[in-house]
């Protein structure tokens, strides 16, 4: 006969209690401690469980953007359309399946080889979307995840939750905007610096495409762009023209929107700022360069994006790697100087509250050369490198030669151009 399964004898129990009194405390606190869990070991590294599941779920949805980046990458400079024809192999013609589209993993799979013709697939395709996944993950992290905390002149939130429950139960959707804005800002910025890599002229349809986004978004949601033309700033500026909505079919709180200065006025400014300082960089390697367009586009969307204040220490640091790059062969600085502006444009926007609070390179106000106002500060730091530019425009361009043909096209691509 099957006998019932006894509960918990309760008389052993008071003897391993009675044991665990007579050991000594040292000893008592060793055995009393039970091997962590996987959420306290995330309490205890500063994340949640609902962080790092939407991590997974940022970096993928990176790594999708990446994929679609390398066609964009691939076709624009040979003008081909971006949905059609379907991507296919140029070795075999073969069409491509969409298990091997899937981004890194296709390529994994294949082991870097056609599925059909064996042809070696380069790795710049898994890598860009690599790069991307970790973009996206580093800025939900630095941004989205901490609350605003890496935004300049930004309050961030004063308490810890994860992003999720600061979205949804509290309404801060401002969170979700500024990832998006600041995501689609680094990738415009990735593909202009891989199609310059290429040896191509950087696509002016990327420029104007970020330029015109965030003319209609500074027209509409003002708030998502933190640094404004003057600070602080005058009230006429923070009014409305009378068209104010809110949305209050989001959860939490209202999200409100409204047409008004503010935006329109930042991001003229910055486009101002960056058409200028972009003239200095260009005219220092040479305009009609792939890099002069590159570093003419970057500085165009720092400025709109970042404001007009993030152009002159973008161009400070690019006349640097310039005047640095200048003593290097022409291939080598045609493969230096891309990724280089990429990785400082990326450091400068994830360590942008220290950029602008005066920890590291330039306070809101100027960097400090004198003991007058900021305008007279901002105006000897516009001059001075004003000067210095000017000064490169007749000693660099000289040294950079065309290191790539303007008119080659995707067919001296070697690999197939993936869609997403």
């Amino acid at each position: 006969m099957d006998m019932p399964r006894a509960g918990p004898n309760p008389f052993r129990c008071s003897q391993r209690s009675a044991v665990l009194r007579s050991l000594p405390q040292r000893t008592r606190s060793v055995c009393a401690v039970s091997t962590p869990s996987m959420e306290d070991l995330l309490i205890r590294i500063g994340l949640s469980l609902n962080t790092v599941m939407a991590g997974v779920w940022i970096f993928v949805l990176g790594a999708c953007v990446g994929s679609f980046l390398n066609v964009v990458i691939y076709r624009l400079p040979a003008g081909l359309a971006l949905s059609h024809p379907p991507s296919r192999c140029p070795a075999c013609g073969t069409e491509l399946a969409a298990r091997d589209n899937i981004p890194i993993l296709g390529w994994i799979l294949l082991r870097g080889r056609c599925r059909y013709c064996s042809e070696p697939i380069s790795p710049r395709y898994p890598l860009i979307e690599t790069i991307a996944g970790l973009m996206f993950l580093i800025l939900f992290l630095q941004e989205t995840s901490s609350g605003a905390a890496s935004l300049p002149l930004v309050r961030p939130l004063p308490f810890r939750i994860s992003a999720l429950d600061a979205v949804l139960r509290f309404g801060r959707w401002e969170l979700v905007g500024w990832f998006l804005l600041h995501s689609f800002y680094l990738m415009l910025v990735l593909a202009l610096c891989m199609t310059a890599l290429d040896g191509h002229r950087p696509p002016a349809v990327l420029t104007k495409t970020g330029v015109l986004l965030v003319l209609v978004t500074a027209l509409i949601w003002p708030g998502l762009f933190p640094v404004h033309l003057v600070n602080p700033l005058p009230d006429p500026l923070r009014s409305y023209w009378g068209i104010r909505w809110q949305t209050d079919w989001l959860p939490g709180r209202p999200l409100m929107f409204g047409v008004g200065l503010s935006g329109p006025m930042d991001a003229l400014a910055g486009l101002l700022s960056g058409c200028v300082t972009g003239w200095l960089a260009s005219g220092t390697v040479g305009r009609t360069h792939p890099e002069g367009r590159l570093l003419n586009s970057v500085l165009i969307l720092a400025g709109v994006f970042c404001g007009w204040q993030m152009t002159w220490p973008l161009l400070a640091l690019f006349l640097f790697v310039t005047a640095g790059l200048a003593a290097c062969s022409a291939s080598l600085r045609r493969t230096t100087l891309p990724p280089l502006v990429f990785a400082i444009t990326a450091c400068l926007l994830l360590y942008w509250s220290r950029l602008l609070n005066g920890t590291t390179l330039i306070r809101y106000d100027g960097w400090r050369w004198t003991a007058a106002s900021a305008a007279v500060d901002w105006a000897c730091t516009i001059g001075i490198l004003t000067a210095l530019s000017l000064i490169l425009m007749f000693i660099l361009p000289s040294h950079y030669a065309e290191s790539a043909d303007p008119s080659a096209t995707a067919e001296t691509h070697p690999t197939p151009d993936r869609l997403p």
